[in-house]
């Protein structure tokens, strides 16, 4: 068991945001739902997954200087 330091490099860091926007974005889709008369979470999932898309699209075209692994 080395010790093993994270990875800083720019795709690494864009990789760690994956979580903490899907959560964000299916708390702004509940409460869009919650609030907006006429639409409920059932309209909204597929911004779900452009959001998805969108992080992966930026993950992959950011660069790997100063990759560790």
């Amino acid at each position: 068991m080395g010790n093993r330091v994270a990875c800083d490099c720019p795709r690494c860091r864009c990789r760690g945001l994956m979580a903490p926007v899907v959560i964000i974005t299916l708390g702004v889709l509940f409460l869009a739902g919650e609030f907006v008369r006429g639409v409920d979470f059932g309209d909204l999932w597929p911004v779900l997954l452009i959001v998805v898309g969108v992080v992966k699209l930026i993950e992959y075209t950011a660069p790997l200087t100063g990759h560790r692994g």
